[in-house]
């Protein structure tokens, strides 16, 4: 059966499912997504219906963090995870996992610097504890914010390592930290805390980020009609959330728990996508060189070999620039 290509964005309305033209029944595959809004389009696939017309049967479990995904991807408990740049370079020295994919470009500003009274600018975060997420993304935009923003060395500092947004918000009511950078439902958390305030956006810490899709690699060699239909599912799902971002809010916002409005200003600034740029190698490249400088990983990993272009190639050329 010869193989539909998808040769422009825009021909995605009009084509047929690719399930019905490359499965006879419907394809389990185990998804993980966090908690908020990493993920939105595997919850919008599911709900308006375009995996189950590529054939896809998708399980779908939240996580507290994209990271958590990415470990769960690795112990088989799931198929296919999404974490940022940074969680996902360390776990990439296990040599299992496959990117297939990068499913956003978010824009900065999304983590905000809680801080307790009188820290009133960058600077003032010198001989202060920081708190940050182990792992995560925020843990980058917090050694980038003290480094770039604030030009203090991170010995300057005493970094307070946690194991998630709620651990954070508690350590900051309890006085155990001075800053951290928050997100979700955490900002407005941290603003009921007296002596609390926010000092501003992660926008400083001058950075960019990338999500990942990302399976083992066993999945990557046996179960490619699998991942193709899943790709498709989720190029028709950003499309769609472009076109209807109110509804697509209502959506992630149930999914989330979160307020339809909060959710409606925070999902455009995250540019979801589906595609693999030559940008997003190198940024990837660029934090596997800051994390094995910081020592957080033992070597120096090569995301190049960790790429598989191969799956949306065959779904959507157009949308494949990486060069590997």
């Amino acid at each position: 059966m010869q193989r539909r290509h998808v040769v422009g964005l825009g021909a995605l309305s009009m084509a047929a499912p690719w399930g019905a033209l490359h499965a006879q029944q419907p394809r389990k595959v185990r998804f993980g997504v966090d908690q908020f809004i990493l993920g939105s389009q595997v919850w919008i696939a599911r709900e308006k219906g375009f995996f189950g017309r590529n054939q896809v049967d998708p399980e779908i479990t939240p996580f507290a963090t994209g990271v958590d995904t990415l470990d769960a991807v690795l112990t088989e408990r799931l198929d296919i995870g999404l974490g940022l740049d940074f969680g996902t370079v360390p776990r990439l020295q296990t040599g299992q996992l496959k990117l297939i994919a990068t499913i956003a470009e978010p824009f900065p500003g999304f983590h905000k610097l809680a801080v307790r009274k009188p820290i009133a600018r960058a600077e003032d975060l010198a001989g202060k504890r920081i708190g940050f997420a182990r792992g995560t993304a925020q843990n980058l935009v917090t050694l980038k914010y003290i480094q770039n923003a604030a030009k203090l060395p991170l010995s300057a500092v005493t970094l307070v390592p946690l194991g998630s947004l709620l651990e954070l918000v508690a350590a900051l009511r309890a006085d155990r930290i001075d800053a951290a950078f928050v997100w979700g439902d955490g900002t407005n958390q941290v603003t009921q805390i007296p002596e609390v305030t926010i000092l501003g956006d992660d926008t400083p810490a001058n950075m960019r980020q990338f999500a990942f899709l990302t399976t083992r690699k066993r999945f990557a060699q046996t179960q490619g009609p699998a991942i193709e239909a899943t790709l498709q599912s989720l190029i028709e799902a950003t499309d769609w959330m472009a076109a209807n971002p109110d509804e697509a809010a209502s959506i992630v916002a149930a999914k989330s728990r979160a307020p339809v409005e909060y959710v409606k200003r925070l999902i455009p600034p995250q540019n979801y996508i589906v595609a693999l740029k030559q940008e997003h190698l190198m940024g990837l490249q660029s934090i596997a060189a800051f994390a094995a400088e910081q020592g957080i990983t033992k070597t120096a990993v090569d995301p190049k070999a960790q790429f598989d272009a191969s799956f949306l190639r065959r779904v959507a050329p157009a949308r494949v620039t990486m060069v590997l």
